[in-house]
């Protein structure tokens, strides 16, 4: 069934519960004003004289009400054939709001949020050697779009080792990895749990890479 249509039998719904709800509130208060009428008459009948014209507005609203609360009822049940009910589409809301909270965290976090680096003890030059190490390591084997985490999780472990990296806010370590790269990132949880490595073979040929691109700069 195209949008439009669907669209369409959607607000026709609405409609209808609108004039559902409507109908339904004029119908209990006719009743009860005119359970109110007889209390103060003394005639629940309402069929005294003097007041058969009122009986006869009150029996007039009351029919009228009550054939629309019908009418707004079959037609409200034909139409949920065709559209999805008010739960399951607060159920869907809530499904697609938490899926792309999940994501939000893969997007490149540098490039949105402000970041400061992490690099200490190092001079401008020795930085920028540091940060073109990180944006050459190797890409995901399987999106080149996105970072190495493990080989990532060396570097910055053999640069904290060495005492060139602060670490003490890993949000913001997260973040500028992802601004230095310029790659997408995996999820926050997953960046905690790869940091710091603890494959030491890999870190110490990190901090020698590290130490010889620096020594270069003499």
């Amino acid at each position: 069934m195209k949008q439009s249509t669907m669209r369409n039998i959607a607000k026709a719904n609405t409609i209808a519960r609108q004039i559902l709800n409507i109908s339904a509130i004029v119908f209990f208060s006719v009743l009860l004003l005119w359970l109110l009428w007889g209390i103060l008459t003394n005639n629940i009948d309402v069929s005294i004289s003097t007041g058969t014209a009122v009986k006869t507005i009150f029996k007039a609203v009351c029919g009228a009400s009550l054939g629309v609360f019908i009418i707004s009822v079959i037609v409200r049940m034909i139409l949920s054939l065709f559209v999805k009910s008010d739960e399951e589409s607060d159920f869907e809301a809530k499904v697609d709001y938490v899926l792309k909270q999940k994501k939000s965290p893969s997007k490149r976090v540098g490039q949105e949020t402000e970041v400061v680096s992490v690099l200490v003890g190092l001079s401008a030059e020795q930085e920028d050697v540091v940060c073109r190490l990180l944006r050459e390591l190797p890409s995901h084997v399987n999106n080149p779009q996105k970072i190495n985490m493990a080989e990532v999780s060396h570097y910055l472990t053999a640069l904290r080792d060495l005492g060139y990296l602060n670490d003490k806010d890993k949000y913001n370590l997260y973040a500028w990895v992802g601004k230095i790269t310029d790659k997408e990132l995996p999820q926050f949880n997953h960046f905690n749990e790869s940091y710091p490595s603890t494959t030491v073979k890999k870190v110490n040929q990190a901090k020698e890479n590290i130490s010889l691109e620096l020594q270069k700069l003499r």
